[in-house]
């Protein structure tokens, strides 16, 4: 995943895992890096789309509103 996507909360690795107009934090172990991208071996599957900055405001359960990349 991009390394912005990897939020810091109460010493843990979490990513927010978007499920329809909501998230779900998701706790993540990690396991290196390949070029600019964290590898995470526990946490997600391929193909799970997360948000990638998440702010601090956000948490588990937020609602959000996607927006379409250019």
């Amino acid at each position: 995943v991009q390394p912005s996507a990897i939020a810091s909360r109460n010493g843990a690795n979490m990513v927010f895992l978007i499920d329809g107009n909501k998230v779900q934090e998701i706790p993540v172990d990690t396991a290196g890096q390949i070029g600019d991208l964290i590898v995470v071996s526990k946490g997600l599957s391929p193909g799970d789309k997360v948000v990638l900055k998440p702010s601090q405001d956000l948490a588990d359960g937020s609602e959000i509103t996607l927006s379409q990349s250019q």
